[in-house]
């Protein structure tokens, strides 16, 4: 229990915190090896079989991990790391020729530079696709709206929240 002390150096405390499995170890002894023939020769120069075992990661553990300790009330924050898309772009009316333009330019200019994004182009309410972005928990949006005509996008970082608009070459400068 947590606050018990240490049994051998009777200075340090027991911490109790919640945690995730993410690796494991098998200790196979000499099931496998026995199989295999798999021996080495010990001092007195007999052969034994070697004992045998083996760790594995869990992918789905990894992501279980990742996705708890980096997400909020509305979704999952994504570390850039490990994120399926780096930047969603959100035009808020993808069927508007300039929101259109504005909104292909970062999605194309991205994928060429090899940067995982994601493009939004259903046509739904804004509340639905800001949503679903939070959701998702990509580490960029780009926001594509009133603005468009002036050639400005709004770079929101999902992580801390922080929105600033700018314009599409910035944006590429940013992320």
């Amino acid at each position: 229990m947590s606050g018990h002390g240490c049994p051998e150096c009777r200075v340090g405390l027991l911490r109790e915190s919640r945690g995730i499995e993410v690796g494991h170890i098998f200790m196979l002894q000499t099931t496998y090896s026995q199989k295999m023939g798999a021996m080495y020769h010990g001092e007195d120069g007999k052969a034994y079989p070697a004992w045998m075992g083996c760790y594995g990661i869990g992918t789905t553990r990894l992501l279980q991990a990742i996705t708890e300790q980096n997400r909020d009330e509305k979704g999952i924050i994504w570390p850039e790391s490990v994120a399926p898309f780096c930047v969603e772009v959100v035009p808020l009316k993808y069927d508007a020729l300039d929101q259109k333009k504005l909104a292909d330019t970062p999605y194309e200019s991205l994928r060429i530079r090899n940067v995982s994004v994601l493009l939004d182009d259903r046509v739904v309410q804004a509340g639905v696709k800001f949503t679903d972005a939070d959701l998702i928990g990509c580490p960029w949006r780009v926001t594509i709206g009133r603005r468009a005509p002036e050639g400005i996008v709004e770079l929101r970082n999902r992580r801390t929240g922080k929105m600033v608009e700018m314009t599409i070459e910035d944006v590429l400068k940013e992320v």
